[in-house]
């Protein structure tokens, strides 16, 4: 008595040979490759003129009927590559088909970069915000705040304080007389009359 098999199991198996025989000769055409324990999740390093990028594959279960998912762990500009580092402009990878070929897809990457490397993004670290201290003390009289000395200043350093000379103030001039006198007005003095003539005309 023969036992027929379903139609699924068979397209199963097949899936399962077809995804073990193109991780097979991906880890043989780049012994690079570094496999983590789900197996499903594959590191290669990409050589270029302007650095080593490391990519990251992953495949799904049923691979190879899905195409793969490529992402750079670094942050790179480049036409290949979206926002969210995933490469979506590769041929390959938009015409992916069951039969296509992995290790074809990694070849087509990786002239790509060769002839166009990808620019490197310096990774934006946001500033926290400044803490907000209460300088009030329980009397409710405000305290100085203690201003943090900036990173281009040496801590060490002091600045030395100029020393303005108080110079003394000059003593008001004492008046001189002589010096402000007003000038001498002549003093008008009036004659005398002569009432000696009055007294002899009085006798004629």
């Amino acid at each position: 008595m023969f036992l027929r098999r379903s139609k699924g199991s068979n397209q199963s198996n097949r899936t399962i040979s077809l995804r073990t025989k193109e991780i097979n000769e991906l880890k043989t055409n780049f012994p690079n490759t570094k496999a983590d324990a789900d197996g499903s999740t594959f590191h290669l390093p990409m050589t270029t003129t302007s650095g080593i990028y490391n990519m990251t594959l992953q495949v799904s279960a049923d691979f190879p009927q899905t195409p793969p998912i490529i992402t750079s762990k670094e942050n790179i500009r480049h036409r290949l590559f979206n926002s969210n580092m995933r490469l979506v402009g590769l041929r390959e990878i938009q015409e992916w088909k069951s039969n296509s070929s992995l290790v074809g897809l990694i070849r087509s990457l990786e002239n790509h970069l060769h002839r166009n490397p990808p620019l490197p993004i310096a990774r934006v670290t946001s500033t926290p915000a400044p803490s907000y201290v209460n300088n009030t003390n329980t009397n409710g009289f405000v305290q100085p705040l203690h201003r943090p000395t900036p990173q281009f200043q040496n801590p060490n350093y002091h600045q030395p304080t100029t020393l303005h000379h108080h110079q003394p103030r000059s003593q008001p001039t004492a008046f001189n007389k002589t010096q402000h006198a007003q000038p001498a007005t002549s003093s008008y003095t009036p004659p005398k009359p002569d009432f000696r003539f009055q007294i002899l005309d009085a006798y004629k």
